[in-house]
C-alpha cells in the first residue's frame, strides 16, 4: 500500500474518533494530521492491531497530555487495521 493510501486510511479513521472532540468544536480539518503522520510512519512496525492501539494511545497520550481510553484505542486500531488489511496491494502486512 503506498503510503498516501495509508495515510489516507488513517486520517479517515483518526477524524471520525475525534478523540479530543476538536474537530465537533471547529477546530481545522488537518488538526489530528501530526499524529496520522506519526501513525502511518509506525504501521510497518506493527504486526497486529492491539499493537496498532497501543501506539494510537501512545501518541494521543503524550501529544495531548491525557489519557486516553484503551477500548477507544483499540477500536479505532481495529478499523484502521480491518481497512488495511481490505487493501490488496498493502506492504504493511504480511501473510
Amino acid at each position: 500500500m503506498e503510503t498516501k493510501k495509508a495515510c489516507n486510511v488513517v486520517k479517515k479513521h483518526i477524524d471520525e474518533w475525534d478523540a479530543m472532540n476538536l474537530l465537533a468544536g471547529g477546530a481545522p480539518l488537518d488538526e489530528y494530521d501530526i499524529e496520522t503522520k506519526q501513525i502511518v510512519e509506525a504501521l510497518p512496525e506493527i504486526k497486529h492491531f492491539s499493537e496498532l492501539a497501543e501506539k494510537i494511545k501512545e501518541i494521543f497520550d503524550n501529544m495531548f497530555d491525557e489519557e486516553h481510553n484503551n477500548d477507544d484505542c483499540l477500536h479505532v486500531a481495529h478499523c484502521i487495521w480491518m481497512e488495511l488489511r481490505r487493501e490488496e496491494d498493502s506492504v504493511f502486512f504480511s501473510e
